[in-house]
């Protein structure tokens, strides 16, 4: 399906969606980078070009127009295999290591050091509006799930009860104020899971089917919950009910500033772009 020519005035939300909506038509797709290999996580940062970024073994690859070039992250962030937000930093994870980058994922703020515990960190998931952050940690055969509210200055370890065994992927979701309500998301083979207690209990949701590759949230608005399973599916009330979309992807990312701009990965490894909130890629 091709995408539409959409009114310009759609791009004012953000530069990248000024890049999808306001030139010409051209492919409903893009490749990715030659050398990314099997990507690991798909993510849109919250800076003023809108970086898009992909992880995987092979580092770290961004690109400003919506995958018409790649480049690498420098120094090389080889075996990214999840990302998370403070307010102000993003957290790479490299599996046991982590390193630390400005918003633009141009700068390395923080060389790759050992995460403050044990295991590799394999997923992770983001408040930046509440300066919270989530990391799953696989620990042998198991696994422990942590919890920071400063920063990643210091980590707590939360029980995780009722969580599916190996989660592919974590996504949070806030809504404004102090006393937002917060809920945290879990990809799993079993279902969606969700947590409201900040990860301490988790549930399976209903609304949602097995199999889920990946699930996104915008740091924009609370309700809006993306899914691939690998059918894309949208949810615009915390994952109460999922509306699907016409395109099977393996990982999804919603623009953090417009919730109606959605990104995936789909099986066929290459990149897709939505301005209507999944309607049309």
């Amino acid at each position: 399906m091709r995408r539409p020519v959409l009114p310009c005035a759609l791009g004012l939300a953000a530069t990248v969606l000024v890049v999808a909506a306001c030139t010409p038509p051209g492919p409903p797709d893009r490749a990715l980078h030659r050398r990314t290999g099997d990507p690991r996580f798909l993510t849109v940062s919250n800076q003023a070009l809108a970086p898009l970024a992909v992880g995987s073994a092979s580092g770290l690859w961004i690109t400003t127009d919506v995958g018409r070039t790649w480049h690498a992250a420098r120094p090389a962030v080889r075996g990214a295999s999840a990302i998370g937000y403070s307010n102000s930093r993003v957290y790479v994870s490299r599996g046991q290591h982590y390193e630390v980058r400005d918003p633009s994922l141009r700068r390395q703020l923080v060389f790759a050091r050992r995460w403050p515990f044990q295991g590799s960190v394999t997923a992770m998931a983001s408040d930046p509006r509440h300066n919270r952050m989530w990391a799953l940690a696989r620990v042998g055969d198991g696994q422990e799930l942590r919890y920071t509210n400063n920063g990643g200055r210091l980590w707590w370890s939360v029980s995780g009860s009722g969580l599916c065994l190996h989660p592919r992927s974590l996504a949070a979701s806030s809504e404004p104020g102090r006393m937002g309500r917060v809920r945290v998301f879990a990809a799993c083979r079993e279902g969606l899971f969700a947590s409201d207690d900040l990860g301490y209990t988790f549930h399976r949701l209903t609304s949602a089917p097995s199999n889920i590759r990946d699930v996104a949230t915008s740091a924009f608005d609370a309700g809006t919950v993306v899914i691939a399973s690998p059918n894309v599916r949208v949810s615009r009330d915390r994952g109460g009910s999922f509306s699907s979309k016409g395109l099977s992807a393996r990982l999804v990312a919603v623009d953090p500033r417009n919730p109606s701009l959605i990104f995936a990965i789909a099986l066929n490894g290459r990149l897709y772009a939505s301005a209507d909130g999944g309607d049309h890629f």
